[in-house]
């Protein structure tokens, strides 16, 4: 009886020992494993948190800038939608422009109008002057800032010498008036939607 009782006890001291063991390997496991991850997922939620209020930032910057870009960008829109009347009105920038600028205008011829895609018409004026280089360059800089959206296209200019040898071929004098001027040949064109 007394080795039964010693083999009972020896099998519960077993059973104590190997609960403290699967105790202890349960805790180590928690230590080194579940407490680093816990960590990584402060972390991360930490991150979370900052990249949300640098995304709220730049939604507030975005929103801003739009509300400082939207009259300009609506402005380019309303100039793509121009009605066939509208040629009128473009032509007159063009004559207000070159007058500005100190432009000679010697001929404006209107070209037909170019289908370009699915959606858009393209009017066209090949315009002839005569002008000093200067003046040259600041009618095309303001063309192209032109709120009616107006391009230019093919610019083609004939330096003083070049114009007057073509006029004395062909009989032509210059006037003293025109001698400090170069000619300049190119497109100006304005797209509207259909």
């Amino acid at each position: 009886m007394q080795s039964y009782n010693k083999i009972k006890a020896n099998i519960f001291k077993l059973i104590r020992w190997g609960v403290l063991l699967y105790s202890l390997t349960v805790l180590c496991f928690y230590f080194s494993y579940i407490i680093p991850v816990k960590k990584q997922l402060v972390q991360l939620n930490h991150r979370i948190q900052a990249l949300k209020q640098e995304v709220e930032q730049l939604k507030g910057q975005y929103v801003k800038k739009w509300e400082n870009e939207k009259e300009k960008v609506l402005s380019i829109l309303d100039s793509f939608g121009q009605k066939e009347g509208d040629k009128d009105v473009i032509l007159s920038e063009i004559f207000k422009l070159s007058r500005a600028s100190g432009i000679q205008t010697e001929k404006t011829e209107p070209l037909s109008d170019e289908i370009v895609g699915d959606t858009m018409l393209k009017y066209a004026w090949k315009i002839n002057c005569h002008a000093d280089y200067p003046a040259v360059g600041t009618f095309f800089n303001q063309i192209e800032r032109s709120p009616l959206f107006l391009c230019l296209e093919s610019p083609y200019i004939q330096s003083e010498d070049e114009w007057q040898k073509s006029f004395s071929k062909k009989g032509k004098t210059v006037s003293p008036k025109q001698r400090i001027k170069h000619r300049a040949e190119f497109l100006i064109s304005a797209y509207r939607f259909k």
